[in-house]
């Protein structure tokens, strides 16, 4: 029986599709950034499991965190993915994705294997009525519609059983039939009945059902077809509470039994539906403090069905995780989540003094996480976390505290702050902790304006992924050449930097330099409908395609040589009015696509390459040959036909970002029929946007 697929949106995170945010650390939550260090800015589940790995004495280095590989080189564990990409890195498998409350159906095919082992191994009972259960039993279909279908000829089953251990089974079926049809007041009573034989799996089996068919009749209406809640409905407490006892009953009386863990995981499935939060709470702790559970499901079931209703806890890591969800500024998604709806204070903290008299290290982490990130202090945060920056190993809670305090000391520019990262690098024993101090590393030698430390032969910034955001973003074009001329860089990452260097050079007119560089390019040249350049950095092709500045744009109307030869007349003349057209065609074709964002000022990438400072646009472009009177002919019918189709079907710009009126985007039109009746260039465009 599964336990957690309970009705509720996750109150943590948004695991749907958005773009992560490469900073260090965050108070600001959007649902897609979690870290290996416990910080405001995670997803609650992944805190909590932060938790629970260290309360399970699950070291960082231990063969149980496994983490997955793909064709993306995987991002690590922070801070680049969304909870259910994040466990994948710290356990073998993803505890699947439940939604809605599941189906009593869902029990069905592992019910009747048990059901046909147990008759299979019953004393006393014949031959034939084994035989005639057995066949009942796989001939029955749960039919959860409510229809009564699950059918199965049960009279003439009943006439086979002869035996008083047989009855008992055959009720069993019958309560079995009726608990799939829906009939659960029947369900209970043949299970009761079932319960009388004397076999063990039948008592275990029929108690627990009994159990479960109470539960199943207390919320029956209170969900929809697609298993959401129909507030409409009221709860029957009445009926909720003899669910409680006969889940109570079934594990006093088998506290070992078969479906003990079933029993208990439904019991807070009880307490969740009458919000009898107390108990609840104390569940969890009994699960908390069990070495045995499933850590990632149990983070998961306590983020749906605790964190987003309870208003105050006595549990150390439960109050850990609303307090770090309590000092959350207002991120993508909103602020503080609905179980930590009221900020927490300074003095609020300290009163949970006696919670932490057994989590010390825990405690003094919180208070100087509210000072850092609520308080805005982060020299408060130096006096309370101790440098420890030199250990063998970092559990998960010394790992956040060290992390807060190099946070602290980059934020009042001490000049140790990077000798202070290096200084983790050693203790860092998952590839994860290692990945983040990586980041934290790279983003003080951008920020400093020392990017090329990042790139030098004993960084000790590794990871890829970092390496790749710096050049495509950052890094100046003797940089770029260093790396794309590099002996022994990765040949990705040449690439990666030669055709960045490449690109920008265009974009910014540094033509000669352009013609220079583009003798390391050894690629064959790419189909115009070959992808752009700049999938490469979120997407999941294997090679950058260099090829494209080998390249031609094809175009039946105005032809263009390669972008060699346009490059050659643009390095000549700078305001050739083909050159310029046809480079604003290669763009289009080769340069443009995919998807970015602004970056913060903390995050990774967000200092611009002096290669960026003339941002090209080619809307820009014709306008200016537009409003030039000595472009005459085809280039000028060209510049006014592109300009309009800037606009094409959507009515937005996608050459660049000015906002034309309409009526200009009309102007031109009408412009270009006007001046250029029988070119093909006009005739060809029949619309504007």
């Amino acid at each position: 029986m599964a336990v957690l697929g309970w009705s509720s949106d996750a109150k943590a995170s948004a695991d749907g599709g958005c773009m992560t945010d490469w900073i260090v650390s965050t108070a600001g939550f959007n649902g897609c950034n979690n870290s290996p260090a416990l910080q405001p800015g995670n997803d609650t589940r992944a805190n909590m499991l932060l938790m629970l790995l260290d309360n399970h004495k699950v070291a960082p280095s231990s063969g149980k965190l496994v983490i997955a590989k793909d064709d993306y080189d995987a991002a690590p564990f922070s801070p680049f993915q969304p909870w259910f990409e994040t466990v994948r890195y710290y356990l073998p498998q993803t505890p699947p994705q439940r939604y809605g409350r599941g189906s009593r159906c869902q029990s069905d095919e592992s019910g009747s294997a048990a059901f046909v082992r147990a008759v299979n191994g019953a004393r006393g009972i014949s031959a034939g009525e084994r035989s005639a259960l057995v066949s009942a039993r796989t001939a029955m279909k749960a039919d959860c519609s409510g229809a009564g279908t699950s059918g199965t000829p049960m009279d003439q089953l009943s006439a086979s059983l002869t035996s008083a251990e047989g009855k008992a089974f055959g009720a069993y079926l019958q309560g079995a039939l009726a608990f799939y049809d829906g009939r659960q007041e029947e369900a209970q009573s043949q299970f009761a009945a079932a319960a009388k034989g004397r076999d063990a799996w039948l008592k275990d089996a029929s108690q627990y059902m009994i159990a479960r068919a109470a539960l199943n009749e207390a919320q029956d209406g209170l969900y929809d077809k697609y298993g959401y809640r129909d507030r409409e409905v009221a709860l029957d407490n009445a009926k909720l509470k003899t669910a409680e006892n006969a889940f109570n009953a079934y594990i006093k009386n088998n506290p070992r039994g078969a479906y003990a863990a079933s029993a208990r995981g439904l019991l807070r499935r009880v307490y969740w539906l009458g919000g009898d939060f107390p108990k609840l709470e104390n569940e969890y702790a009994r699960l908390i403090a069990d070495p045995n559970q499933d850590i990632a499901s149990l983070a998961e079931e306590i983020d749906l069905k605790y964190l987003s209703g309870a208003k105050s806890s006595k549990n150390p890591l439960l109050v850990a995780t609303m307090d770090l969800a309590r000092m959350r500024s207002g991120g993508e998604f909103g602020g503080p989540e609905s179980c930590c709806s009221k900020p927490l204070g300074a003095e609020e903290l300290a009163g949970q003094a006696d919670i932490f008299r057994n989590h010390g290290a825990l405690f003094d982490y919180l208070k100087a996480a509210h000072a850092y990130y609520v308080g805005n202090n982060p020299r408060a945060v130096l006096q309370m976390i101790p440098d420890a920056a030199r250990q063998k190993e970092f559990s998960h809670v010394q790992f956040a505290r060290q992390m807060l305090r190099g946070e602290a000391l980059e934020a009042v520019k001490d000049r140790n702050a990077r000798g202070f990262w290096l200084e983790m690098l050693p203790g860092a024993k998952s590839e994860n902790q290692r990945w983040l101090l990586e980041l934290a590393i790279a983003n003080h030698d951008e920020k400093q304006g020392q990017l090329a430390r990042v790139f030098a032969k004993d960084s000790p910034v590794r990871n890829k992924i970092i390496r790749r955001i710096l050049l495509t973003r950052s890094a100046d074009a003797p940089l770029l050449r260093q790396q794309a001329r590099s002996a022994t860089a990765p040949q990705e990452e040449r690439d990666v930097a030669l055709y960045t260097l490449l690109q920008k050079e265009l974009k910014s007119g540094a033509y000669k330099n352009f013609l220079t560089d583009l003798e390391l390019v050894q690629a064959p040249p790419l189909k115009p409908d070959s992808d752009s350049g700049y999938f490469y950095l979120y997407g999941d092709k294997p090679t950058v395609p260099l090829g494209i500045f080998r390249s031609t744009v094809s175009n039946a109307i105005y032809p263009c040589p390669d972008i060699k030869a346009v490059a050659t007349i643009l390095a000549a003349n700078p305001n050739n009015a083909k050159g310029q057209i046809c480079f604003a065609e290669f763009s289009r074709v080769y340069l443009e696509g995919g998807w970015d964002k602004e970056r913060a000022k903390d995050e990774l990438g967000s200092t611009p390459s002096p290669l960026d400072a003339r941002p090209y646009s080619r809307l820009a472009v014709f306008q200016r040959l537009i409003g030039d009177r000595t472009v005459r002919g085809n280039d000028r019918a060209m510049a006014l036909n592109l300009a309009v189709r800037c606009f094409e079907t959507s009515g937005y710009n996608h050459c660049g970002d000015q906002e034309i009126p309409q009526a200009q985007r009309k102007n031109w039109f009408q412009q270009l029929k006007r001046e250029f009746p029988n070119n093909r260039i006009a005739t060809s465009l029949n619309y504007y946007w």
